[in-house]
């Protein structure tokens, strides 16, 4: 009945031999929290033996804020930060360190949390605004005036510069000061990773994701960020492995059951397995998450009939559009197309960083309704705004969808150079999807796209 005591019994246990190295039993009052932590720390680290030097010793007590509550509100917003990548989450970790902030003006973990958060937002174009990218450099500078010694304020910069300038050289920078201060910190093995990806460097992306999945194999969000960029990299039995073990941390993760559905599909053009990956979902995850692939394996196996049905019933203006392009359903199309057409062009009334999205899929919908010249535009413009030089990861949608525009466009002999540039990089782009998508069905008699094939199929 005494709510303000706690009781904690921490045991270190040797994995290769199940031997008990130490254990202890703390009781004390939650008001001592911070010094429990410290004991547990020290008392682990001489039970292996392991000698601090003073800084080290220093860093372990530190506590992060003299106010409770305040701690408790960071601890809930890095909850919902980390519990996934839906908007409700984002937006209560947002609330969460606004109000720990509030509690405690001097809490630099919680304004570093805090920047990061106005930086994903910012990132993802929930909010893509001046006005969000300022609150996020804001914080992150308040968050390293409070302790330029943690290594979470010198990770917020970084993400403020990787989320909301693409500077990855200055974000790499403070990730270096970062692991200078805290070299096993897991996140920030995950951040170099994905600064690495963008920047082209695959192998440091892969070597770093792997990092920080062995420094923290509890988290499916860093298992996901090894798979995926495995599968881009074509390395398919790594990627599935890599999965399987997500799903065995996180088994209602739905982006992990459609990533491991789509690369069956790379790997092997292999429709039904990527059918029953998503059957064994099912009572897993919602439903809904996967409403775009059902009809998607029926366009691959050209059961167009079926498809239909299902994309009439859940897909957006922009997916009718392609889709019933890609049929042959000229009528459908149409309609769709001229609505994604409007809805496109009012969005690109007011250019953001993220614009170069909207951009590639207008031009596919111009080229869709005929409009050749103008898809060609738009593609190439998506291009420029997003060279392969400026980012290695989100140019490789740039170049797929500039495929795709050349080639509803009738310019072949470009879509096919657009082709052979994606089979020579990391991406989704394969031989045995290029096999099955009725995408490219204006190229299947095209001497040069067969030959395309017989090459990468060999060299695979």
């Amino acid at each position: 009945g005494d709510t303000d005591r706690v009781r904690i019994t921490p045991q270190l246990i040797r994995v290769s031999d199940d031997r008990h190295l130490w254990s202890e039993i703390y009781e004390r009052t939650l008001t001592q929290i911070f010094a429990i932590q410290t004991d547990i720390a020290v008392n682990i680290v001489e039970a292996l033996g392991v000698t601090l030097l003073e800084p080290e010793r220093a860093a372990i007590a530190v506590r992060p804020t003299e106010n409770l509550e305040a701690y408790e509100y960071y601890l809930r917003g890095n909850s919902y930060f980390r519990r996934s990548y839906e908007q409700k989450d984002k937006y209560s970790a947002l609330e969460m360190y606004s109000r720990a902030v509030e509690l405690d003006s001097a809490f630099a973990a919680a304004y570093a949390a805090l920047s990061t958060t106005h930086s994903w937002f910012y990132w993802v174009c929930i909010d893509c605004t001046d006005d969000r990218l300022a609150l996020a450099k804001q914080t992150a500078d308040k968050a390293m005036k409070l302790n330029p010694n943690l290594p979470e304020s010198h990770i917020a910069l970084a993400k403020y510069y990787y989320y909301g300038q693409r500077d990855y050289e200055s974000a790499l920078l403070e990730c270096d000061i970062a692991r200078r201060i805290q070299p096993n910190n897991a996140e920030l093995h995950m951040l170099i990773g994905a600064l690495s990806r963008r920047q082209g460097n695959w192998d440091k992306a892969i070597q770093h994701f792997k990092s920080a999945t062995d420094l923290s194999p509890q988290s499916a969000q860093w298992h996901h960020g090894l798979s995926f960029t495995l599968a881009l990299n074509r390395r398919y039995p790594e990627a599935i492995a890599a999965i399987d073990r997500t799903l065995s941390i996180a088994p209602d993760l739905a982006l992990a059951y459609a990533l491991k559905s789509f690369v069956y599909l790379m790997w092997q053009g292999d429709v039904d397995k990527a059918r029953q990956v998503l059957a064994d979902a099912i009572g897993k995850v919602d439903s809904s998450a996967f409403a775009g692939r059902w009809y998607r394996l029926y366009i691959l196996e050209r059961k167009f009939d079926s498809a239909a049905i299902l994309l009439e019933n859940s897909a957006d203006c922009f997916e009718k559009c392609y889709w019933y392009t890609i049929m042959g359903r000229s009528e459908l199309a149409k309609s769709s197309c001229e609505s994604a057409r409007a809805e496109l062009e009012e969005a690109l009334a007011v250019e953001t960083h993220q614009s170069f999205k909207q951009h590639r899929i207008l031009g596919f919908v111009y080229a869709a309704l005929g409009r050749t010249d103008e898809a060609i535009r738009e593609g190439e413009l998506a291009l420029e705004l997003l060279p392969v030089s400026r980012d290695a990861l989100g140019a490789r949608d740039q170049l797929y969808w500039l495929a795709v525009i050349y080639t509803y466009s009738g310019k072949y002999e470009l879509a096919i150079d657009q082709l052979e540039q994606l089979l020579n990089m990391p991406s989704w782009i394969s031989v045995p999807y290029l096999r099955i998508d009725p995408t490219w069905d204006p190229l299947r008699d095209h001497p040069r796209f067969q030959a395309l094939l017989e090459k990468y199929d060999r060299a695979n």
